[in-house]
């Protein structure tokens, strides 16, 4: 079972985030939450509480110049 937030299926790399629940435990899922297309949260009844799990969608577009600034400013 996949739960899903993001964009529709037609748009292509853009944004979204799935999480995956094997069939087996899909019966334990309490609640799931869209917070927005980059994160989702599903609650999963456990038989000691409750289990949160996040997908956070984060985009590395940019990356390299980021690095790039951390190297210099811890260097000095």
């Amino acid at each position: 079972m996949g739960i899903y937030s993001g964009v529709d299926g037609h748009t292509r790399g853009q944004s979204g985030v799935m999480i995956w629940i094997h069939k087996s435990v899909s019966n334990k899922i309490d609640h799931y939450k869209f917070w927005n297309n980059r994160v989702i949260e599903t609650r999963l009844k456990t038989q000691r509480g409750h289990l949160t799990l996040l997908g956070v969608y984060a985009p590395t577009e940019g990356r390299d110049k980021l690095n790039e600034h951390y190297r210099i400013y811890w260097i000095k």
